[in-house]
Order: structure tokens, then sequence, then C-alpha cells
């Protein structure tokens, strides 16, 4: 039976693959800096509401929003793939096929996630911390199904229409922090606002998404069941890679909280914010790569794959190196001027926050290669040890170098791991397109 056949809006020529990275870059940048300038607006506003006390235990329960990838089993990420992959066919039927299956298995996780969270979070958490976990918990858990909206976007290879949504986010957001500054020192209000922004905003890009493209709306018809166990398969390794980020980075300003106290957690909550806004800002630009390495290689482009993995390495590692060098010399003195001396940071720290946006940010160059051509399993192998050493680390540094062990356990298990064997990866990947390459234009050559 002939695949029903995309219509021109979702039609993925070429020439536009590039300029579509390009585009979709640009409009990310731009988001970041949206986010950046919310950042250093509202969170001194908020220490200076809750105190260090409640400042710590409010990043460390927002942090939970960013285990989305974990909690949706890797099935957004795996519908990413299967939409660009699809698209590039122009097989539509399957993608419908594909979003009714997610749509219906997050819905479903969302239903578990929020039994879980009333039944663990009162038994295990302290009572001061409880209400503003469960309170995150229940708005991650609410937010699976609207959280594909973002991966169909960028499997469109329309990645900025994903990022308009984060900048509406991140507005909705401080102003609502904004106004609570004004009105009140109660935490599990700063923790409702920041993650139902989240929520609010995945809820309009969704309703957007299906109303731009009403071709896309979910069938869950016939090849339905066989949907759901492909998403599922294809899943287990970004839900890998989930696990494996939770245990390396998510779960920082809960460790800090738990083993250091919420004095140390602020501090954490400054040097985390400085990683991930610095990796944010990178993450974007990168981002749009995935489906195009995907779309590339399921054309057999690969000199376009090789083109631009070397120019993203080093745009990538230019920008981070810079990036940190200034946050070594200057960090100090601009955290204390940004905090209004309410907040002060060590060197130690920031030494360790250069080293962890530099291992991690010139690693996502290599990870969007794994994702766009399918080795997603090799990348969950070694991110899901990474995941198990930052951890151990973690927990053995912390005594000694406080902060800055927890920070710094993770670029030092990535590069103990990670790095050594993703070059062995890209070295013999390279090849092996060069050989395929190769062997194409012999055989043009000779049927000419």
């Amino acid at each position: 039976m002939t695949p029903a056949r995309a219509p021109s809006s979702l039609a993925a020529p070429e020439e536009k693959r590039g300029r579509r990275a390009v585009t979709s870059s640009v409009v990310g940048v731009g988001q970041r800096l949206l986010q950046i300038a919310s950042v250093l607006f509202i969170m001194p506003l908020v220490l200076h509401m809750l105190g260090r006390d409640g400042f710590g235990v409010w990043s460390a329960a927002v942090s939970l929003s960013w285990m989305a990838v974990t909690v949706d089993f890797g099935v957004g990420q795996a519908l990413l793939t299967s939409v660009a992959r699809n698209r590039a066919r122009g097989d539509l039927a399957e993608i419908r096929r594909e979003i009714g299956a997610a749509v219906a298995l997050a819905c479903a996780l969302c239903a578990i996630g929020v039994v879980l969270a009333l039944t663990i979070i009162p038994a295990v958490a302290a009572r001061e911390t409880a209400d503003a976990y469960l309170i995150s918990a229940l708005c991650l858990a609410a937010n699976i199904p609207f959280s594909l909206s973002g991966n169909i976007w960028t499997g469109l290879q329309r990645f900025n229409m994903a990022l308009i949504w984060e900048a509406f986010q991140t507005i909705i957001t401080v102003c609502g922090l904004f106004a609570l500054t004004r009105e009140s020192a109660d935490v599990r209000w700063y923790v409702a606002i920041t993650a139902g922004g989240l929520l609010v905003a995945n809820a309009c890009s969704t309703v957007h998404l299906f109303v731009r493209h009403p071709e896309l709306l979910p069938n869950w018809g016939a090849g339905a069941a066989a949907c759901f166990v492909r998403l599922l398969r294809s899943g287990a390794p970004f839900f890998l890679l989930g696990l494996a980020a939770m245990l390396s980075i998510n779960l920082d300003s809960v460790i800090t909280l738990s083993a250091l106290g919420s004095d140390a957690a602020s501090r954490m909550a400054v040097a985390q914010r400085a990683c991930l806004t610095a990796y944010g800002l990178l993450w974007v630009v990168t981002q749009p790569l995935w489906p195009a390495f995907t779309d590339a290689t399921t054309r057999g482009d690969h000199s376009w794959v090789r083109r631009h993995i070397f120019t993203a390495l080093g745009i990538v590692g230019l920008c981070a190196i810079s990036g940190c060098a200034v946050l070594v010399l200057f960090g100090q003195r601009l955290v204390a001027i940004w905090m209004n001396g309410e907040l002060e940071i060590d060197r130690a720290i920031l030494l360790a926050a250069s080293a962890w946006i530099i291992a991690l940010s010139m690693g996502r160059v290599v990870d969007v290669l794994l994702n766009g051509v399918g080795a997603v399993w090799f990348q969950a192998r070694m991110a899901l040890a990474l995941g198990v050493v930052a951890f151990a680390l973690k927990f053995a540094l912390a005594p000694v170098l406080g902060v800055a062990g927890i920070v710094g356990a993770t670029p030092l298990a990535y590069a103990l791991i990670v790095a050594p064997a993703y070059v062995v990866w890209l070295r013999r990947w390279l090849r092996q397109g060069v050989s395929t390459a190769a062997a194409a234009r012999d055989e043009a050559l000779d049927t000419a």
C-alpha cells in the first residue's frame, strides 16, 4: 500500500535542511538570551524574599521539572526521531499513528505519576519540603502528554516554534514570580508558579500544533498496538539517557540540600543555573541538527553530515571555552553584584562549573549525531555508566569539596568514561560514511 504523502507544509527539500537548522538556532539563541535576562532579573528578588533557606528549597523542588525525559520513558524523544524519519519518507499516515500511540502512552504515564507522587513523597520527604516537592511532582506528571508537542515541532524541523513557546513560558513564569515577590514568602507558591508555567506553555503549544497542522491529529486506528511497542522499544534508550541525566545532573540540588543543607543548596542553585544556562544556550544551537542529521542520513547525504559535525564542534568548543574563561575570571564579582551581596560563590565552584560546561557542551554535538543516525543505545550505555559513576563521586567528594565536589563529579566522570568512547566512535563512523559515499559514487560512475 502506498503511504500517505506529506503535504507541502511538511515537505523537507534538501536545500531547506540547513536553512531551517540555522533559523531555529538563531531563534533559540534569542530565546535563551531572554531566559538569561529573566533569570538575572528574578533570582535576586526570590532570594531576597525567601532567604537562603527558602531559596534552596525552591531551587531543589523545581529541579524536578528537568526530569521530563525520564518520566515519559523516552517516548517524546523517540517520537521526535520517528516524525523526522517518516517526514523524510513522506509517510503522513505513519506519523499520525506514532503520535496517537505516544499520546496514549503519555496519558497513562501521567496517571501513574500522579498516583506515585501522592503516595511516595508525603511518606519520604521531610515535613518542611514535602509540599514543595509534591507540587512540583504533580505538575511534572501532568506535563507529560503536553510535552510531546515540543518533540513533534522539532521533528518537523520547526524547532523555532517550540522555542517560541519556551519564551512564552519564561515570560509568564517571571511575571508570576515577580508579582509573588510583592505578596508572599510561601515557597510553595513559588514552586507552583515555576512548575505551572511550564505546564501552561506546553498545553498552549499542543493546541497550536494541532490547529496549525490538523493533518497530524492522532490516529488510534489500525496498527496502534504495533506503534505502542515500537515507541517503547525506541524510547528505552532515551529513558536510560534521562535516568543518567537525573543521576549526574538533575539531582544536584536535591543532593546538596540533603547532604550539605539549605545554605549550600542556595549556592548550588547559582552554580547549576550558570551550568544549565550556558549549556542551554549551546543546546539550542545544536538541537536543530538532530532532525537535520536524521533527514540527511535517511537520504544518504553523508558528506553534509561530515561538514556540519566539524563545524558544530568548532563553534560549540570556541563558545564554551570563551564563556568559561569569563566565568572563572569574573564570576565571583558578577555573582556578588547580581545577588546584591546576599550570596557569594567561591572560585572552586566556578572552576568545577566551567569543566562541566565544556565537557557536556562538546559532547552534546556528538549526542545529536548519535540521535540522528539511530545509535542511541550506544549513547545510552555511555550515559548510564556516566550517571552511576558521577552519582557515586558526588557523595564521595561532597564532604571534602562541598558544592564544588558535587558539581565537579560530573565532568570528572565524563572525561574518564564518555569522552574516550565518543572519540573512538566518531572516528569509526566518519570512516564508514566516507566509504559508503565513495561506493555510491563508484556505482554511479559504473552505471553511467
